[in-house]
This record gives structure tokens, sequence and C-alpha cells, in this order.
């Protein structure tokens, strides 16, 4: 495990932003989520439609309409870095496919709002309102499960949280997710495309409680994350694979920023 300092003028917080539907199959505004900390981030942006799913089974019982409303979501985990003149956010764990190389962002604020202007083809802004302010209260934690051989991250900013599971394999190919979605393939091809968590939501009273997902079965779950004393570790209430069995997932800290204390539940 490395232990590093925070690097980039970047205001640690939770922000979120509202935004126009991304295309004709949305029918509400695409709602975000970034958790902020020092250099470490959980981004979840989700379409109203898909914010509103709910299940309590895993993600191979649900019907292919529903399979296509979770392809439209966006999660990210990974680090802020700075580039040139602006920042670049470089995912370790993401819901859809990723380029390369992450477009460069330019930020600046205003009156408690965060502008990241997306240079490169199709430049675009969004708008991030603040919701709560994370300096002095932040730390993150890159994760790593030898068992399933997935990554994953956690991070956290005063009384919320973002937490992230990557698959078990890469994703073939650069095509989105909305696009493999066929009506003809099997439940499970598709809940196989699908199982990648990046979850965000609040600590209340030391019980932290998940209250968005990229997976409708974590809705409402409880994660508590605990340091092992013996292994060095993080272990966490998760589940394993599509089917969504219930697991303790001990997980090996890669890289940790910020007070360790912050990351374990009371």
């Amino acid at each position: 495990m490395s232990v590093y300092a925070p690097m980039l003028e970047l205001k640690s917080g939770v922000w979120e932003s509202v935004e126009a539907p991304h295309d004709a199959t949305e029918t509400g505004p695409v709602r975000g989520t970034l958790i902020q900390g020092p250099t470490l981030f959980v981004l979840l942006r989700q379409p109203d439609a898909a914010r509103r799913l709910y299940s309590t089974e895993g993600l191979a019982t649900l019907p292919h309409p529903e399979h296509l409303v979770l392809s439209r979501q966006e999660g990210l985990a990974g680090a802020v870095r700075r580039r040139g003149d602006g920042f670049a956010w470089d995912p370790w764990t993401a819901f859809q496919p990723q380029p390369r190389e992450p477009r460069n962002a330019f930020l600046h604020y205003e009156q408690g709002c965060m502008v990241r202007t997306l240079a490169g083809p199709g430049v675009r802004q969004e708008f991030w309102d603040l919701v709560e302010q994370g300096e002095g209260a932040a730390a993150g934690a890159r994760l790593l499960d030898h068992e399933d051989r997935c990554a994953g991250l956690i991070v956290r900013c005063g009384s919320w949280f973002g937490y992230a599971r990557g698959r078990t394999r890469s994703l073939p190919g650069n095509a989105p997710l909305s696009e493999r979605m066929d009506a003809d393939g099997s439940a499970g091809d598709a809940a196989d495309l699908l199982d990648c968590e990046v979850s965000v939501g609040r600590v209340h009273g030391g019980i932290w409680v998940i209250e968005h997902s990229t997976l409708p079965q974590r809705k409402g779950a409880v994660l508590r994350p605990r340091f092992d004393d013996v292994t060095g570790g993080l272990t966490v209430s998760d589940h394993s694979g599509p089917g969504g069995r219930r697991k303790q997932r001990q997980w090996h800290l890669r890289f940790l920023e910020g007070p360790a204390a912050l990351l374990s539940a009371a």
C-alpha cells in the first residue's frame, strides 16, 4: 500500500448536476453526483428512468427493457491528474467503455458552481452545484480484490461517500453498452455486461447507506466499510456477480489519501 498527499489545486466536495436528456430515448433529465476527494473521485450520472429503477433481485432476473435503461448510465471512479492547463478525470473503474485517454477539462468556479469545459471534439460545458464541502473531511482509497480479480475505489467527503467495484473481465471494443443490448440475447449476457457497480450514498450516524447505484439491487444497501487490523485491508458488505449474491468483500489497499478513520463505519 502507498500513501500519497494531494498535489492538485482542486476543491474537494460533493457536486450535483442536472442536464437535458442526452438522446431521444430519454424522457427526463440526467442527474449526476460527483464525490471529489483531494484526488480520488466517484462520479455517477443517470437518466431519470435508471435512477428510479429498483430491484430486490440480481441483474439476471431483469427483463430486456430494464437492461436497456441501465445501459445508458455513466459511472466513473479514479483519480484526477493535472494535464497541461487543465485536468483529466482518469478512471480506474468505468461502467461504460472509455477512450484510451480521458478528455481534458478546464475548470472555473462561480457562485458555488463548478464549470467543467471538456476539450476535444464536441466541446461542451458541465455545470456542477456544490452540495457539501469536503475540505478537511475527505479521504479515499484505491482497492484490489485478489479473489475476484477486480478493482475498486472508495471515497468520502463529509457525510457523502462513493464506492465502485469493477468487472472481473474487461469489456471488448469501444461501443456504448446501449448498443450491445441485443433483444435476442440472453438475460445472463446482458447482466454480465452491466455488472459493474458505481454507487453514491450518505453516512447517517455511522451507517453508510447507498442512495443511487448503477446496480438497482444496491439501492438502500448498507456498505459497512471496516479496516481489518490483521490484514490491513478493507472489508465491505457487497455482492458477487450478476446474480446478486451477498458477500463480505475483502479489499487490498493499493493507495490511500486522507485519514483512514474516515473510511471505516462506526
